[in-house]
């Protein structure tokens, strides 16, 4: 039968790993940013030891979470309420539930536009809420595929909307955007989080 020792360096070390994934930290990573080493990191999430009070006091305020928080055991929730892609997803799609409510009551009204076209206008404001998302969780690919789909998506609702613009005005425009954006996250989520030394 497990001991008390036992539970409370199991539950340390898999709170120190939980939060460290959930940051999206690397064992390396987090030794750096704490000045210790990746071996100790190891050791504590492969439940062979334990930091000591200064260290648990430490990593509390580094993760923002209370001393308790690395002490005691987290109850597991159901994988699908736990999935942020998946909470996300459904949080952004009310974004074409409002289209398809603004459809039927443009068709009903008889408006003489062309409704198909707010579901083609509701993909890139679907993909850039799932980019700030993404952006909020550190989510780099998943960053990089939303931002690429809000920038062409953006492009073809504008060219749809001002169909008296040419074409190839509206998507020549989007490019300089779409580069801005691509370095600036670059420069965000990579070279400013390995700390980039001259």
């Amino acid at each position: 039968m497990i001991n008390e020792k036992e539970m409370l360096t199991n539950n340390i070390g898999n709170n120190i790993a939980y939060y460290r994934k959930k940051m999206n930290l690397t064992q390396l990573e987090l030794a750096e940013k704490l000045n210790y080493s990746d071996k100790s990191i190891s050791k504590w999430e492969r439940k062979e030891g334990v930091p000591d009070i200064y260290v648990l006091k430490e990593l509390s305020v580094f993760f923002n979470v209370s001393v308790d928080d690395l002490l005691n055991e987290h109850k597991i929730r159901p994988k699908i309420l736990r999935h942020n892609q998946v909470k996300a997803i459904m949080y952004s799609m009310i974004l074409f539930l409002i289209a398809s409510v603004l459809y039927f009551i443009f068709r009903v009204l008889d408006f003489k536009i062309k409704t198909a076209y707010l579901f083609i206008f509701a993909i890139p404001l679907f993909s850039l809420s799932m980019f700030i998302f993404n952006v909020i969780w550190k989510k780099i690919i998943l960053i990089y595929i939303y931002m690429t789909i809000f920038v062409w998506t953006l492009a073809l609702s504008l060219d749809l909307l001002f169909s008296d613009l040419k074409s190839y005005i509206v998507y020549i425009s989007a490019i300089p955007f779409y580069i801005f954006l691509v370095v600036l996250i670059y420069y965000i989520f990579i070279i400013k989080r390995k700390g980039y030394k001259k």
